[in-house]
């Protein structure tokens, strides 16, 4: 085994004995265990005859993350191969940070950050060893160390040891609203031995002992939508043989982007060196140019769009290296039409110039394309119709092509089908007409799916600038779940393909010291796939956060502590409160203590919402105005929480009222809080709940009975504190009914009444 590859050994052996030692924990674990087969001829020639295993298991580990094994061991024509093999942990949250530990097959992204260019391409990072990651809070920090790999096979996806190897750490990290920032330093590695006997992997960086790039990137808001993205790199290279015709150790890109919902704006220049990113496996750098794309939306129902590029490649300027320079303009437009009818178009243009060497004349070809579509759904059906125009000046001469189609889509809830035929006149050296038709077919029900494509014709739509197809091919497949977990998937393909490669690419390709021939394949292929899977999962549900941060486990978030001081406002000042309920995020409360505190710890970052536990609050205490609130809690820190309550006690009285004198209906008003209340048929009254304070008891006199008089005065004052009354207040009246007033009358003496 190479040496690159032991670390992996290690990191494998390290993370297996973490999750023997945690294999008791009762937590949801889930397994899957598969076969697949894949089996391709071309002719009566055996292409490929990959058949293997699918091994994969996922547990839950407490305030440990989530571990993750996966092995795909397969024999490739007799040869032993193996797919994504690893084994990994995942959300581990030590010394502020979620980690990510991964042994074996590791990807990373090519890019440090994510930008919207169009017109840059980054490789994903792929290789088989070890690899680190932290992250929290905007910060990203990891480290990689092993042997590059690709990606081989058609549907048994496995994974191809290069002979480089990759040692390199990288950062990401949001600083304040504004900026991004992204820094990797990478170094790369080549065994050139190895590598010339591995002509697949032939490219412009096999002179490439090893390279060391260091790469900063950021982007930057401007203003609302608008921001501007820069990348520097600076690399050094060793090569094998002559240093010199090599351009220097500078990259760079930079440009801005605005996105708004009206106006779209992209641009940037770019300059990298061939030891820019040198992956074995992919073109990456030696090239340089501007880049500028513009979309217009002047209306809901409009598009415009344009974009400009050229690029250049042997930034050294080497007098003996090919040179590839190439020019693309494309403008177009997509319109919403009344009656649900849409239509776009687009005109586009390439410009390839080619030369050998300084010494060789240019070699120049040029090509256009106008493309109009017209579309529109009828019920179900989805129609289209679509015209191009093809023309392609070269030395070869002038060639055109012309082509219509027309398609249509059938859509129901559980299938749909539909079906498309392209006419094509070729007129050149050697014009032809031609019918390219192709259909297809989609069956999905609860537990089972189906699909078939087919198509057929000799397809000039792909004669531009890279090859020509005449193209039979079938697809059949279908998957089924079956009942306990399983589960199957087959596939069956059939294809009849002539590909050409057009003149002008042979120039092009050869002129790099590649041999390719004319015809690139003549193939008479069919192939058969087939994957049986068998999934397992026990244990009790885990506990979901809504941090993607804790790895999807609420219990292994990094760790803060919540300090609650619980107060009572009183005439003199705050009161420290003890006894009162206190719950975090809803869960059982917690009392305070005699000096109104409590702690919450070992408590999972993030937004926590700390409150009164209402429903359990003492009687004699009501919500104060801060009787909830949330807190951002981050590692290793403590938020402190000021809470308060209002203590609450009770105000006693009596009215005193002559015998028989009602007092039902007397009022007594509690002032400043605007209570009210009624003495029963003894003349007792009380105000319950009442807060802790100075207050003034008045009996409204209106509410007296008629001819009552006060005995005692109207208002009284009383103090209210926490868990007592007030004190027995007393108020009087008495009915002073007044006396009705006597005449007296002197009558005459000679007055007789009776008239006697």
């Amino acid at each position: 085994m190479p040496r690159a590859a032991h670390p992996s050994l290690r990191a494998l052996a390290c993370l297996a004995g973490l999750h023997a030692a945690a294999w008791a924990q009762e937590r949801v674990r889930e397994a899957e265990i598969g076969f697949q087969q894949y089996y391709l001829t071309n002719g009566s020639r055996r292409v490929a005859n990959v058949s293997g295993l699918t091994l994969g298991f996922r547990q839950v580990l407490p305030q440990a993350g989530v571990l993750s094994l996966s092995l795909v061991p397969a024999a490739s024509d007799g040869r032993f191969r193996t797919g994504d093999t690893f084994i990994e942990l995942k959300g581990l949250p030590r010394i502020g940070y979620y980690w990510t530990l991964r042994g074996g097959d590791f990807r990373l992204s090519g890019r440090l950050l994510d930008v919207a260019f169009n017109n840059l391409y980054y490789p994903e990072i792929t290789g088989r060893g070890v690899s680190v990651e932290a992250t929290h809070s905007g910060r990203t920090f990891g480290f990689l160390f092993g042997t590059q790999t690709l990606q081989a096979g058609v549907r048994v996806p496995l994974r191809l040891n290069t002979p480089q190897t990759m040692t390199g750490v990288y950062l990401r990290q949001k600083a304040g609203e504004r900026l991004l920032l992204g820094a990797r330093l990478l170094r790369l590695s080549n065994k050139l031995e190895e590598l010339g006997r591995s002509p697949y992997l032939a490219a412009h960086t096999t002179t490439i002992q090893s390279a060391t790039t260091a790469a900063f990137d950021a982007l930057y808001t401007l203003a609302g939508s608008l921001k501007w993205y820069g990348e520097a790199a600076v690399s050094a290279a060793s090569r094998q043989g002559a240093s010199g015709g090599h351009s220097g150790p500078v990259s760079f890109t930079t440009g801005p982007l605005l996105e708004t919902n009206r106006f779209t704006l992209k641009a940037n220049y770019l300059y990298q060196t061939d030891s820019f990113l040198p992956l074995l496996g992919y073109y990456l750098g030696d090239r340089r140019g501007p880049f500028g794309e513009v979309k217009l939306r002047p209306h809901s129902r409009m598009e415009l769009y344009a974009s400009v590029s050229d690029y250049i490649n042997n930034v050294a300027r080497d007098p003996r290296t090919a040179t590839i320079r190439s020019t693309g303009k494309t403008a177009g437009a997509s319109l919403t039409l009344p009656a649900r009818f849409s239509l776009s178009g687009q005109l586009s243009e390439i410009t390839l110039g080619t030369r050998e060497s300084d010494a060789d004349p240019w070699q120049r070809a040029k090509s256009n394309q106008l493309q109009v579509t017209l579309a529109r759904p009828i019920q179900r059906h989805s129609l289209r119709l679509a015209a191009r125009e093809f023309r392609q000046l070269s030395r070869l001469g002038l060639e055109r092509q012309r082509t219509a189609e027309v398609e249509d889509v059938f859509q129901h809830r559980w299938f749909s089908f539909g079906g498309a035929v392209r006419a094509q006149r070729l007129i050149g050296l050697q014009s032809k007409t031609s019918i390219f038709v192709r259909g297809n077919a989609q069956l999905n029900l609860r537990h089972f799916s189906a699909y078939a494509n087919i198509e057929s014709g000799n397809d000039l739509a792909n004669r531009t600038l890279f090859a020509t197809n005449a193209v039979s091919t079938t697809v059949l497949g279908a998957s089924i779940h079956l009942a306990q977990g399983w589960d199957l998937q087959a596939e069956a393909f059939r294809n009849n393909l002539i590909a050409e490669l057009n003149p002008q690419n042979v120039f092009v390709l050869q002129g790099q010291g590649v041999f390719i021939p004319s015809i690139l394949s003549a193939l008479n292929q069919w192939s058969v796939y087939f994957r049986m899977t068998k999934r397992f999962s026990w244990g009790p549900p885990a506990p979901v956060s809504s941090n993607p941060a804790g790895a999807a486990i609420g219990e292994n978030l990094l760790k803060g502590s919540v300090e609650v001081f619980v107060s009572s406002l009183t005439p003199t000042g705050r009161r420290p409160v003890e006894g009162i309920p206190v719950s975090l995020d809803g869960g059982a409360p917690v009392l305070t203590d005699a000096n109104g505190r409590l702690w919450f710890e070992d408590v999972g970052e993030g937004a926590r919402k700390v409150g009164l536990a209402i429903d359990q609050l003492p009687s004699d205490f009501n919500p104060g105005t801060a009787g909830e609130t949330t807190v951002l809690l981050r590692p290793g820190k403590r938020v402190r929480v000021e809470l308060d309550v209002v203590a609450l006690g009770l105000v006693r009285g009596t009215v005193v009222a002559p015998a028989g004198a009602q007092v039902e209906n007397v009022i007594l008003k509690l002032s400043p809080a605007g209570r009210y209340t009624t003495p029963d048929t003894s003349g007792n009254f009380c105000f319950y709940n009442v807060a802790e304070g100075n207050y003034e008891i008045e009996l409204v006199e209106k509410s007296l009975p008629p001819f009552a008089v006060m005995s005692t005065s109207a208002k009284l004052p009383v103090a209210v504190s926490a868990g007592a009354d007030g004190g027995q207040l007393k108020f009087g009246f008495t009915i002073e009914e007044p006396k009705k007033p006597v005449r007296k009358l002197v009558l005459p003496p000679a007055f007789d009444p009776l008239n006697r």
